[in-house]
């Protein structure tokens, strides 16, 4: 049965030198989204037998799908509803899919009655209220149907030309969930700019690459990594726009924080806002050696920051990267 909250991490990490504005979408938007809501009856009908994804065309092969990385992060295109397929943006460091406002009216995307299913979700830069509703999601020959996604309310913009006009920064955000619940493995080809659905086969590897094991910790994707004798859990954050960053607790133990740079005019994007990187305390240095990605990285840049620590496709985009669910393993090639 579908919780009466839902609190999850959902959100992406971009990237901008200017504070960009955050604001609720306008007026004539949340009224449009009141005409795509289900009533409170068939509501409450959904959250009695919830429909479970299911791939309806394909899905035993693999599909592979071009990827656009050209931005730092991974872009690929997919279609919503049946209609003409767009990019979107595949964040493993979300755990479900979310639209934006103008995304789900343009696709006509069916929506819960939020009065009983309310829902916020928490991401880089705070919370926000969402909507929630189900898609068809289509991914090359594959179609998926009943695939859980969420729908902003709010909006983020940077402002062009002074107060002249805006310029709209958001995304719409494939997250790993509705994948994983689809496929036996993801593979994320950077250098060949190439995103690989697997579906019931096994994933095999181009060479002799060894995973490491893949921890889901709130639906998420995390490893472990390890430097001067300390251990700690790393999410693998495709939709985040930096490399590798260690929790600064860990960089205070390891003595990494001594001679670290404070990063400057710069801020992160996702929901919530922003967050300015030098207000947090985001700095970068060096780490003489890093364990827990195959080989090790000797005398690595690295970013230090309050909270988790986080692998993002600054670093992954050297790589191709997978994501075995079947053996539950992280492979990097």
């Amino acid at each position: 049965m579908l919780s009466r909250v839902w609190l999850l991490l959902c959100g992406w990490t971009l990237l901008s030198c200017q504070k960009p504005l955050h604001r609720p979408v306008s007026a004539s938007v949340v009224r449009q989204l009141e005409r795509q809501t289900l009533s409170p009856d068939v509501t409450r009908e959904k959250m009695q037998v919830p429909e479970r994804p299911v791939v309806t065309n394909g899905g035993e092969g693999t599909v592979m799908l071009s990827m656009d990385v050209s931005s730092r992060l991974p872009l690929i295109r997919a279609g919503i509803n049946d209609s003409r397929h767009k990019p979107f943006l595949f964040d493993s460091g979300s755990a479900y899919s979310l639209l934006q406002a103008t995304t789900a009216i343009q696709n006509k995307v069916v929506l819960f009655d939020p009065e009983l299913i309310p829902i916020r979700v928490t991401g880089i830069a705070g919370k926000e209220s969402v909507r929630g509703g189900l898609v068809t999601l289509n991914l090359g020959d594959w179609r998926a149907q009943s695939v859980p996604t969420l729908v902003r309310t709010h909006r983020t913009d940077m402002a062009m030309l002074g107060a002249i006009r805006t310029e709209s920064l958001d995304v719409d955000i494939i997250g790993l969930n509705p994948l994983r619940s689809l496929c036996s493995f993801i593979t994320l080809d950077y250098r060949r700019r190439q995103f690989v659905l697997g579906g019931t086969n096994l994933f095999q590897p181009l060479g002799e690459a060894r995973g490491v094991p893949l921890i889901f910790i709130n639906g998420l994707p995390h490893i472990m990594l390890s430097s001067g004798g300390r251990q700690w859990i790393s999410l693998v954050d495709t939709g985040s726009a930096y490399g590798i960053e260690i929790p600064l607790d860990v960089a205070k133990q390891i003595g990494a924080d001594q001679g670290a740079i404070p990063v400057l005019d710069s801020h992160q994007i996702g929901i919530g806002g922003s967050v300015d990187v030098q207000k947090l305390g985001v700095s970068v240095t060096r780490i003489k050696r890093i364990d827990g990605l195959g080989r090790p990285l000797l005398d690595f840049p690295v970013a230090i920051r309050p909270g988790e620590g986080r692998i993002g496709s600054n670093f992954l985009r050297n790589y191709r990267i997978t994501f075995d669910f079947r053996r539950k393993l992280f492979v990097v090639e």
